[in-house]
């Protein structure tokens, strides 16, 4: 697991992230389905745009990710 964890870490240590949070128009999309708002879990969260997107829209967010940054 360690390798998988140092093989994500360089990858957006690399990476040049765009400032502007970019949400999964899918998640955009079928969140307009549910009727209510409540808690979501974000796994492999990355840089957290969809957590984030999630909390503006009043959600309460566990964002979880194997790495530090």
């Amino acid at each position: 697991m360690r390798e998988d964890v140092e093989r994500w870490e360089a990858k957006y240590q690399a990476a040049n992230p765009d400032p502007q949070l970019r949400t999964d128009p899918l998640l955009s999309c079928h969140l307009a389905d549910l009727h209510s708002v409540g808690s979501a879990l974000d796994l492999a969260s990355g840089s957290c745009h969809s957590a984030v997107f999630l909390a503006q829209q009043g959600y309460d967010v566990l964002a979880v990710d194997c790495s530090a940054t």
